[in-house]
């Protein structure tokens, strides 16, 4: 029963651990040209990074992103590839 617990808490750090990576916003209002874009940092969260874009859609008149779009970067590594920052994931 001890090896259970340990493996629930073990479990439970890593769930709260994923929760407090850095999450940074990426709005394209084109995207035929994801080299405009709006940057917002920090956000807190991957639902956070979801409202924050819906609502820069909704400024930019596109709130069904029919002629834009975006994406969170989960986790950024500290790596770039030119001037693209380099994420342990990204989430729609």
């Amino acid at each position: 029963m001890r090896f259970h617990l340990v493996g629930v808490l073990s479990f439970a750090a890593l769930l709260a651990a994923c929760g407090e990576e850095q999450v940074d916003a990426f709005y394209y209002p084109d995207k035929n040209d994801l080299t405009k874009h709006k940057f917002f940092p920090n956000v807190g969260s991957v639902e956070n990074c979801q409202v924050v874009v819906r609502q820069a859609a909704s400024r930019n008149h596109d709130p069904n992103f029919e002629r834009g779009d975006y994406e969170c970067g989960v986790g950024p590594t500290g790596n770039s590839v030119g001037d693209v920052k380099v994420y342990k994931m990204t989430r729609r």
